[in-house]
């Protein structure tokens, strides 16, 4: 088995010194790359994948696309940023596991967006 290791206070301390704008636009970059990574079995875990600034969040465009491949399943409500810019969200209850145990989506689309802007 493989561990994940998160590197947040690195990760906080390298956006720490980035423009809001820059930053969010790094996040939707990481989103489009989950999206494009992640397993489809359906599209609800896909479609779940959103991200939430200070500004505005999509999660309800989320909600709604996920919840239109499945209405049964669920997703999590959005969360709060508290100190952070920006989050990409996987919102689908079973995201979690996908990532560690099946297929990694998210982990792998920070690094594609940190290699194409030059490890920013």
């Amino acid at each position: 088995m493989s561990d994940v290791k998160f590197y947040i206070r690195d990760l906080k301390l390298a956006v720490g010194k980035l423009s809001d704008e820059l930053i969010r636009k790094l996040a939707f970059d990481i989103q489009a790359h989950a999206q494009i990574e992640v397993p489809v079995d359906i599209g609800f875990l896909k479609n779940s994948i959103y991200t939430v600034t200070k500004r505005d969040s999509g999660h309800a465009a989320a909600l709604a696309g996920a919840s239109g491949r499945a209405p049964d399943r669920i997703m999590a409500p959005s969360p709060a940023l508290g100190d952070a810019d920006a989050a990409v969200v996987a919102g689908a209850s079973y995201a979690f596991w996908v990532e560690i145990k099946y297929k990694p989506y998210l982990y792998p689309a920070v690094e594609a967006v940190a290699r194409k802007g030059g490890n920013v």
